[in-house]
């Protein structure tokens, strides 16, 4: 896999689904390879029903669009470390799990 994902050109605009289920460490590091965002690897063994329906059930409606996923992703976690940051700061020495809680009131109202 390592050497696959080194030595291919993967698709840009699309999905690419690695499961590795081996028992060797994979040393894949998707900064030093320079992988794509929509490059998703699962250390476990894939549900391919689920996985197979997913995808076309995405494809079919457009709610998959990986460009589009991508900019939702990376909204969703600005706005997440914004409200975080308002919420240290707010309950300075509370405990973690009610830190949480706000947080993710505040998110998700």
């Amino acid at each position: 896999i390592e050497f696959y994902a080194h030595s291919i050109a993967m698709y840009p605009k699309g999905w690419t689904l690695i499961y590795y289920t081996g028992k060797q460490p994979l040393r894949l590091n998707q900064d030093a390879r320079r992988l794509p965002p929509t490059v998703r690897v699962f250390r476990h063994r894939p549900n391919m029903e689920g996985v197979i329906k997913n995808l076309i059930g995405g494809a079919e409606t457009g709610s998959m669009s990986a460009d589009d996923l991508l900019v939702w992703s990376d909204n969703f976690l600005a706005t997440l470390n914004a409200a975080a940051e308002e919420v240290n700061a707010e309950m300075e020495g509370a405990l973690g799990m009610d830190k949480i809680a706000k947080i993710l009131q505040r998110v998700l109202r």
